[in-house]
């Protein structure tokens, strides 16, 4: 009762479903395969039951617990689904009310395999802002581009605000492509940071190129063991390196963390000073860094500097 009073019914029927599986599990003479099927049965209800009950401090509206936890209920629970079904399918047929069975089988299934069809189908609706027409593609970056270009040429660009700053998502793809054509091995790169779910670390992410720092919760997730002070501390240093107008404090910080690219591209001139980034064409200019991006040399949309 409190349970479903308190809106916990899912973990209330996973109760009933381990207890379940608990008691089967007792019989005697039970063959092996069963014992193993009950057992993914009670593990799927425990975990269940743990993302019910259970939130994690920080985490994102529970989003890893749910994540996490379900993905391995969801395989527990489709391994023992299909190999119950294969093994009581002949003694279904068999039953007078099989037909029942069977009927209320076909039902489920069908309302399972819809969702491949309308979850698709809401997902193309799903588009980004400003973009009518999408290119129909699996090439996760074309949607930079804009409405349907083809050419890649990012003359309708998609268009991300940043800070009521619009960003031309079509520039840093083609910087992209540059990057993975012309950059050789993993240098390491330094570009504008941001919170997380925007446009940061996005050279990162779509090169694969090593960054001084990425997103600030998953680098706390994936390296427990050190403080959250390390993190905080490389945040400050990107942050202070593209703010700062001293020219010394920017060349410590390429020395201290091995930076061989610097990106200067829309995202970085809506959350950094201006007298800041203007530091790095006067660097350019002194011999201290190179524009490899465009080829030109030339101050445009997107710059790459490199440490010669």
């Amino acid at each position: 009762g409190w349970l479903w009073e308190n809106d916990f019914q899912t973990a209330g029927m996973v109760i009933l479903l381990g207890i379940w599986a608990g008691v089967l599990l007792l019989k005697n003479g039970l063959p092996l395969n069963r014992k193993i099927f009950l057992i993914l049965i009670g593990a799927g209800s425990g975990l269940s039951f743990i993302a019910e009950m259970v939130a994690l401090h920080g985490d994102i509206g529970r989003m890893n617990v749910v994540f996490k936890s379900y993905l391995l209920v969801w395989l527990f629970f489709s391994i023992t689904a299909g190999a119950i079904l294969s093994t009581i399918w002949e003694s279904i047929r068999s039953w007078k009310t099989g037909w029942v069975w069977i009927g209320a089988l076909g039902v489920l299934m069908i309302a399972s395999s819809a969702y491949p069809l309308i979850g698709t189908l809401a997902r193309i609706e799903d588009r980004w802002p400003d973009v009518q027409s999408p290119p129909l593609t699996l090439n996760g970056m074309s949607f930079m581009n804009g409405d349907n270009d083809e050419k890649g040429d990012g003359l309708q660009s998609a268009v991300y605000m940043e800070q009521q700053t619009p960003l031309r998502l079509a520039d840093d793809y083609r910087a992209f492509l540059w990057i993975r054509s012309n950059i050789e091995g993993t240098p390491t790169i330094v570009e504008g940071h941001t919170g997380e779910y925007r446009w940061g670390s996005r050279y990162s992410v779509y090169t694969g190129l090593p960054t001084v720092v990425g997103w600030s919760w998953h680098l706390r997730q994936h390296n427990v063991v050190l403080p959250g002070s390390v993190v905080e501390k490389r945040i400050a240093d990107v942050n202070n390196f593209y703010n700062t107008t001293s020219q010394s404090e920017a060349l410590e910080f390429l020395e201290r963390y091995q930076v061989i690219l610097i990106v200067v591209g829309d995202l970085e001139r809506a959350i950094y000073s201006e007298a800041g980034l203007a530091k790095f064409a006067q660097m350019a200019a002194r011999g201290d860094l190179e524009i490899v991006y465009p080829e030109s040399g030339l101050i445009a949309p997107v710059n790459i500097f490199a440490v010669p």
